[in-house]
């Protein structure tokens, strides 16, 4: 009994041992890890100390991306960086996005200049479009309450087309609101607690539209196949589009606010959900594993996309003869869903980093191109003429031409896309 005792003592002593080595070990190793730095100041070409410019320090090894923001006096740190190579990207809506390599030791010191950007920006397709969604809704909504008083089938496809190609542009109207912000952000009566009040707003009312867009093509979508449009799609439409009125009307309210210090109360505007696209902003680029997560979504949106688009438009090209456009037509949903999912993460790239695209011209086209593919894509839900392929029957030359310049649109879009982070130094 007595040799148990003393073998139990010596086997617990030999594992306190163990431990302790362990613990001394990982001390060892941690206070022999060292991590640097890059700091320094931003001005202006002039040397005015530059503010609210993002850096960005991408490691050429493991990936890993640190970023920081400079003050107000220009000065800046991107601190906890492991010694090696890094891509560090300095980005300022309104002036020329600057990307240097060096290998960042335990504090590297980089002051910088950033010049004023020479692009033609987007704050006038801003004041072009701002008013287009409210109105648009208006309208829509007009039809649609006329429609079903009156029963009229076309009045109501009609009201139901007005509402996708508003859902369309509300993309654009919100993308270009940063570039208007910048123009005036320097005026001592714009209050930037009230612009990022108005951006939190307007990211609503943007949701809140393109839901409303997805039903209403749903119920374009179905009156092709069934030669009537369900009730409680319209319902669901009319809610819907009355909710996004009301958020437009609201973030249209705020906006006038930002540059009508008149009409300003003497308590600024506020939401319930605030900053709300700063707060998605920020949680999207400070976790680990959204932005990941993200691409693979979009990806997976555009494989969709592009695969439904492209048997259709095969099709109607002469390839697979023996297939009636109406039953290709049957997966049109899934390539929705797949522009739905693109939209939405393509969204949250945005709001997360606006100034890596607001001045590229890469993001650009691809915006203008991504609203004349989705008003191509009408052309296949509310005409006529593709309904009539039969098997083995030759499609008209119209149809023949919208399928391939649809074609040629998304190929278009996926290439601009591809070309961000190689145009405009995005990333």
């Amino acid at each position: 009994m007595k040799s148990l005792n003393v073998g139990f003592r010596f086997n617990m002593l030999t594992v306190l041992i163990a431990c302790a080595l362990l613990w001394l070990g990982g001390i060892a190793q941690a206070q022999g890890k060292t991590t640097g730095s890059i700091a320094g100041v931003i001005s202006e070409a002039e040397g005015k100390p530059l503010a609210e410019v993002t850096i960005r320090a991408k490691n050429q090894s493991t990936g890993t991306l640190r970023s920081a923001q400079s003050d107000a006096e220009g000065n800046y740190r991107v601190a906890d960086l492991v010694p090696g190579w890094y891509e560090v990207a300095f980005v300022k809506q309104g002036h020329e996005t600057k990307v240097i390599t060096l290998n960042a030791g335990a504090e590297t010191q980089l002051n910088l200049p950033l010049e004023a950007s020479s692009y033609a920006d987007l704050t006038h397709y801003h004041i072009l479009l701002n008013h287009v969604p409210t109105i648009g809704t208006i309208l829509g909504l007009g039809l649609l309450i006329v429609a079903l008083l009156g029963k009229s089938d076309d009045l109501r496809r009609a009201s139901l087309t007005v509402f996708v190609v508003i859902a369309l542009i509300s993309i654009l109207t919100y993308a270009t609101g940063n570039s208007a912000y910048e123009r005036i952000q320097s005026r001592g009566d714009v209050s930037k607690t009230l612009v990022r009040t108005h951006e939190g707003a307007a990211l609503v009312a943007m949701a809140a539209m393109e839901v409303t867009g997805a039903f209403a093509w749903l119920g374009l979508w179905s009156f092709r196949r069934t030669s009537k449009i369900a009730n409680w799609n319209l319902a669901l439409v009319l809610v819907l589009a009355l909710a996004a009125f009301g958020l437009m009307a609201r973030a249209a309210n705020i906006g006038g606010e930002i540059r009508h210090p008149e009409i300003r109360v003497e308590q600024e505007t506020t939401i319930p959900e605030g900053p709300l696209g700063r707060t998605v902003g920020a949680w999207v680029t400070a976790s680990p594993w959204v932005w990941p997560s993200l691409e693979a979504l979009h990806f997976i949106g555009l494989t969709l996309l592009i695969g439904i688009c492209l048997l259709i438009d095969m099709r109607i090209l002469g390839a697979m003869k023996g297939v009636a456009f109406a039953t290709l037509h049957r997966l049109l949903p899934w390539g929705v869903l797949g522009f739905a999912i693109n939209t939405l993460t393509g969204m949250l790239f945005f709001v997360s980093a606006p100034e890596q695209y607001i001045k590229n011209v890469s993001f650009h086209a691809k915006l203008v191109l991504l609203l004349l593919a989705g008003v191509n894509a009408l052309y296949f839900t509310i005409i006529e003429e593709p309904w009539t392929l039969g098997p083995g029957d030759e499609a008209p030359a119209l149809t023949k031409t919208m399928a391939a310049s649809l074609l040629l649109l998304w190929v278009a879009v996926m290439y601009f896309g591809s070309m961000l982070p190689f145009i405009g130094n995005a990333f």
